[in-house]
């Protein structure tokens, strides 16, 4: 029943390593979460979150094309979950990152479906 409840939200992958937002979005496949859309850019996902608005993010905050702190502001006033997936913790950053989630990378699949089930059903 909870597999099913969750199987529908939009979850956003911004990630730049393409290996890695393949290997999460098939984790998360596997899961059964089947709306999954990967970028890896900032830019590329500001685009989208301005057309659709995920049910949560997993965001890595330092990109090729630069950080994705405006991204991220941006879905906070949504009210759009987040988890942090990084090798550098920045949250003593900027305030958006407090109220966060984190998970450093590398990241087990296990505790990424936790991690993303848990956050759906909080949101």
């Amino acid at each position: 029943m909870l597999r099913k409840t969750l199987s529908s939200p939009g979850i956003l992958i911004v990630e730049g390593k393409p290996l890695i937002a393949l290997d999460m979005e098939y984790t998360l496949h596997e899961a059964g979460f089947r709306s999954v859309t990967l970028f890896t850019s900032c830019r590329d996902a500001s685009e989208h979150i301005f057309r659709s608005t995920p049910s949560l993010a997993i965001v890595d905050v330092h990109l090729k094309d630069g950080g994705c702190l405006d991204l991220c502001r941006e879905l906070v006033s949504r009210n759009v979950p987040i988890i942090v997936s990084s090798v550098v913790a920045v949250r003593d950053a900027d305030e958006v990152f407090r109220n966060v989630v984190w998970l450093p990378k590398p990241i087990r699949p296990a505790d990424l479906v936790w991690t993303v089930a848990k956050a759906l059903v909080e949101s």
